[in-house]
C-alpha cells in the first residue's frame, strides 16, 4: 500500500504525462485511419442505423427502409399518403448525408420558393435543430456553430461548417438555372412542371467533387470507376395515373425489375402505415373518409390513384389537357351580397352563358349502393378569334330531394346572369316546371333586384330536344304569365343521349370545352396570395368546392363503360358509383352545341343577299 506521498508524487508524474502531446506512431496512425474508413463505410452502407445511432433519432421500420433506400439509390421515386412523414424523412437524410459525404451539394425545389423553405425552415430548423428531444446531436452540432444558414436571391442554403457540405431549397422557376448538384430533390413532384424539370433541374446534376480524387493516384483513365453517381430523390402524393409523378414512378419500378443493378427503387405508403407507428390515429382516418369527397379521400389517404376503368368511353388525358381554367364562378354568401363584397367578369357582348341541371328527387337510389345527386352546373360559350370554345366555370352537387333545389337554380340563373336553363324535365323534373314557372321571392335579396317572376320555356324552337307538342304543352302549364323563357327541358330518349355523350366526346377530343384547374393545383395557387389566408375555413372551402366538384365529375366520366343498343351508345356508371355530375356537364354541352349552331346560321343569313335588291351606281 502507497504512503499519501507516495500517492501525490505518482498523481504529478500522470499529471506530467497527460499535459504532454503523446506522439503516436506511424502504423497506430494508419490503424486510427483504417478503422475511421471502415466506419465511415459502415454508416454510408447503413445510413439508417448512422441516424438512429449516431444522431439518436427514434426510427420507424417504414422510416428505416426509406433511408437505407434513398441512400443507396440512384433513382428513388415514392408515392405516399398524408400522415407519412414524407417531408421530415428527406429532412433527416439530408442532413445525414451532408454528414457523412464530405462536399455533397443537395438541391431540393418544390412548386414554390416558399414551399421549398419549409423543408428547412419547419422541419430542419424547427424541429431537429431547435429541439433536442428528436436528435440531441444535431441540436447540439447546431448550437455549436456547425450548421449555418443563408438566404439570398430566392436561395436558402444551410452549409456544413465541418466539411463544406450544403443543402439549397430553391423554387421550380427559371431562376434557378446555373444550381450544381449531387443530389437532386423534388418534395410534391405531382406540382411541378415537367419542362422545368427536364431543361432547368435534372443537368443540374453532377458527381459529388470528393477530395480524394484530387490526389495523384487517381489522376488516371481509371478514374471514372470511383466517381460517385448522382442521386435524383422525388417524393409525392398520388392523383392521376397520367401525372408525370406517377409515370415517373412506374418507369423507375420497371426499371428495377429490368435491371436489378440500376440502383432504381420506389416507395409508396398509405395511411395504414401511419397508424400502425403511431403517427395518425384510427379515429383520424374515420373522420377523413367521413368528411372528405370520395376522389380525395382515395388519392391523399388511401393512396389510390385515379384511373380509367378497363373499357371506359372516356379517357383521362382528354380532360387533363383541357383542364385549363383557374377563375371559377360561384356565387355570393348571404354576407357578401350585404357587404356588397363578391363580383364576378361581365359578360361579354357576343358570350352565351347557360345553367344546367340534373335533378335528383331521392337520397338513394333502389338497387345502387351510391346515392342520387343533383348536379348544378354553369358555362360560358363565346368565339374566341374563329373559333368557338365553351368553360364549364361552376359545378355544385346537393343531396337528391334537397327542397331549395328550384331557389338554387333560380340564384345561378341570376348571379351568372344566365340566357337559358336547362336540365332533366322527366318524372320530378316535370313538376318542378311549376315551381320554376311560378313567381319566387327571394329570402333577402329584394324583388327590384332579384326580378320574381318565373321562367318558362325558350321561345326559339331550334335550341330545343323536346318535340314541339312537348313543349307547347309545358309552355301552357306556365304559372306566371310574365314569366321569362329562356328554359330548355330536356327529356332524353336514347337517340338523344347517345347524340349527347358523342357531343360531349367531340368537344373533348376537340379542345372545345375547357374545364377548372385541379383542386390541388388551385390550391397551390391560391396558397402563394396573402389574402387566402385571411378566409376562414368554411370560406376556403366554398370557394375549392367547384374544382373539387369537377375533379369528381372527372373520376365519374373515366368509370363510364359503353355498350350499345343497336347503332346508339349506352354508358353505365359501376354500382358504387354515380354519373350524376357527367349527366349535367354532358346536358349544358349538348345545348352548347345547339347555341353554337344556330349562332352560326345567323351568321351565314347576315351574309346572304338578293341580286335582285343589288343597286349599281354608274
Amino acid at each position: 500500500m502507497m504512503t499519501e506521498r507516495e500517492c501525490l508524487e505518482r498523481l504529478k508524474v500522470l499529471r506530467s504525462q497527460n499535459a504532454k502531446t503523446k506522439e503516436i506512431s506511424k502504423q497506430e496512425q494508419e490503424e486510427i485511419n483504417q478503422r475511421r474508413t471502415e466506419w465511415a463505410v459502415f454508416w454510408r452502407n447503413n445510413i439508417h442505423l448512422y441516424i438512429k445511432y449516431k444522431l439518436q433519432m427514434n426510427v420507424y421500420d417504414f422510416q428505416a427502409v426509406s433511408y437505407y433506400l434513398m441512400s443507396q439509390a440512384i433513382a428513388y421515386d415514392e408515392l405516399a399518403s398524408r400522415g407519412t412523414s414524407k417531408t421530415f424523412r428527406l429532412a433527416v437524410i439530408n442532413l445525414a448525408l451532408m454528414l457523412l459525404y464530405p462536399n455533397t451539394e443537395i438541391v431540393t425545389t418544390s412548386s414554390t420558393f416558399s414551399q421549398s423553405c419549409l423543408l428547412i425552415e419547419e422541419k430542419i430548423e424547427k424541429e431537429l435543430f431547435m429541439r433536442g428531444d428528436i436528435s440531441p446531436v444535431l441540436h447540439y452540432m447546431f448550437q455549436q456553430g456547425y450548421f449555418e444558414k443563408q438566404v439570398k436571391d430566392q436561395k436558402l442554403v444551410i452549409r456544413c461548417t465541418l466539411n463544406n457540405s450544403t443543402l439549397t431549397a430553391v423554387g421550380c422557376v427559371e431562376s434557378a438555372r446555373g444550381l450544381r448538384c449531387n443530389i437532386l430533390e423534388f418534395d410534391e413532384r405531382i406540382l411541378l412542371k415537367e419542362g422545368l424539370i427536364n431543361s432547368i433541374f435534372k443537368p443540374m446534376r453532377r458527381p459529388r467533387q470528393a477530395a480524394f480524387l484530387n490526389r495523384p493516384e487517381y489522376q488516371n483513365d481509371n478514374k471514372d470507376k470511383y466517381l460517385e453517381q448522382p442521386k435524383t430523390l422525388s417524393i409525392s402524393s398520388n392523383r392521376f395515373t397520367q401525372e408525370a409523378a406517377y409515370q415517373s414512378y412506374v418507369k423507375t419500378f420497371d426499371n428495377a425489375v429490368k435491371n436489378p443493378d440500376s440502383n432504381s427503387y420506389v416507395c409508396s405508403w398509405d395511411i395504414f402505415t401511419a397508424i400502425k407507428h403511431g403517427i395518425k390515429t384510427k379515429s383520424q382516418l374515420l373522420e377523413d373518409k367521413r368528411t372528405m369527397d370520395e376522389v380525395s379521400f382515395n388519392t391523399e389517404v388511401l393512396n389510390c390513384p385515379i384511373m380509367e376503368a378497363d373499357g371506359s368511353f372516356f379517357k383521362l388525358n382528354l380532360f387533363r389537357e383541357n383542364q385549363i381554367l383557374s377563375q371559377s364562378f360561384r356565387p355570393p354568401t348571404k354576407n357578401e351580397y350585404i357587404r356588397n363584397s363578391w363580383s364576378y367578369r361581365e359578360k361579354g357582348e357576343d358570350e352565351v352563358r347557360v345553367v344546367f341541371g340534373d335533378l335528383a328527387f331521392t337520397g338513394d337510389v333502389k338497387g345502387k349502393s351510391a346515392a342520387d345527386l343533383t348536379s348544378l352546373g354553369c358555362l360560358s360559350i363565346y368565339k374566341r378569334k374563329d373559333r368557338w370554345q365553351v368553360d364549364l366555370e361552376y359545378l355544385k352537387t346537393y343531396a337528391g330531394g334537397d327542397p331549395n333545389t328550384a331557389l338554387r337554380m333560380r340564384e345561378l340563373i341570376f348571379w351568372y346572369n344566365a340566357d337559358y336553363l336547362i336540365y332533366d324535365n322527366r318524372n320530378g323534373g316535370d313538376a318542378m316546371m311549376n315551381i320554376l314557372s311560378s313567381e319566387m321571392h327571394h329570402p333577402y335579396i329584394p324583388d327590384d333586384v332579384w326580378n320574381p317572376c318565373g321562367l318558362t320555356v325558350a321561345d326559339n324552337a331550334m335550341l330545343h330536344f323536346c318535340s314541339p307538342q312537348v313543349v307547347q304543352e309545358i309552355r301552357n302549364r306556365t304559372v306566371d304569365k310574365n314569366a321569362i323563357p329562356i328554359i330548355i327541358p330536356m327529356k332524353a330518349s336514347t337517340e338523344i343521349n347517345h347524340s349527347m355523350w358523342m357531343n360531349f366526346y367531340s368537344m373533348l377530343k376537340t379542345n372545345q370545352v375547357s374545364f377548372l384547374i385541379d383542386e390541388l393545383d388551385f390550391l397551390q395557387e391560391a396558397e402563394a396570395n396573402k389574402d387566402w389566408w385571411k378566409l376562414d375555413s368554411e370560406d376556403k372551402a366554398t370557394i375549392r368546392m367547384p374544382y373539387i366538384e369537377t375533379r369528381l365529375m372527372i373520376d365519374e366520366a373515366i368509370n363510364l363503360k359503353s355498350t350499345y343498343n343497336g347503332t346508339f351508345l349506352k354508358l353505365s356508371e359501376p354500382r358504387n358509383k354515380t354519373k350524376d355530375r357527367c349527366v349535367s356537364v354532358a346536358y349544358g354541352l349538348a345545348l352548347a352545341q345547339r347555341i353554337i349552331t344556330m349562332k352560326e346560321q345567323e351568321k351565314s343569313q347576315a351574309l346572304e343577299y338578293d341580286i335582285d335588291d343589288l343597286q349599281l351606281v354608274f
